[in-house]
């Protein structure tokens, strides 16, 4: 959905913590650099897949960890020194999300994403914003993600939530209502 990427309930409470200590030593601005670093370190399915591989030693994972570790504050080092020490560097793959997802919910900002099949102007995005920010209750800033599938119309994808406004989901919902509606006997 969001980011495609599911959060681990675990990275969720390790990224919680390092959001509450980086905010308690006024460190929250470094710990966020930390985070697009690692995201973008992360972000390949190589090293997604060299992470989570079980038949690889600890000691390799965090030797070719070692010289991005040493780029992060010494708040991040820690968190990722002991996600090693414990047998859960498969988490570190969701901390950035997690991280940025607890800020979000601080700031009463939702993320979500508008899936369409042309890319939709600026105009249509904002008033968009706007309505779901209204609906939920909460700042809703959407990312765009064409799907040519959908044939017209939008989804819409806010945290749990999916409006679907397409087409195709349209018709889906019409083939629903057909097949339960009650037959005449005239």
């Amino acid at each position: 959905m969001q980011s495609e990427i599911l959060i681990d309930p675990v990275a969720s409470r390790w990224a919680h913590a390092l959001y509450e200590l980086a905010s308690k030593k006024g460190s929250l601005d470094e710990v966020r650099k930390d985070m697009d670093l690692l995201k973008q370190a992360l972000g390949s399915s190589r090293v997604s897949a060299f992470l989570g591989h079980s038949s690889i030693p600890l000691e390799q994972k965090e030797k070719l960890f070692s010289p991005l570790t040493q780029q992060l504050s010494k708040w991040t080092q820690n968190l990722v020194h002991m996600a090693f020490e414990r047998r859960r560097e498969g988490l570190l793959l969701s901390l950035p999300a997690a991280f940025k997802q607890r800020e979000d919910e601080l700031s009463g900002t939702v993320q979500g994403v508008v899936e369409s099949v042309r890319e939709l102007g600026q105009t249509e995005m904002s008033d968009l914003e706007k309505s779901l920010t209204a609906e939920f209750k909460k700042t809703v800033v959407l990312t765009q993600r064409k799907n040519p599938d959908l044939v017209g119309g939008v989804r819409v994808f806010v945290g749990a939530y999916m409006i679907d406004r397409s087409l195709s989901g349209r018709m889906e919902d019409l083939r629903r209502k057909l097949r339960t509606a009650p037959l005449s006997t005239n």
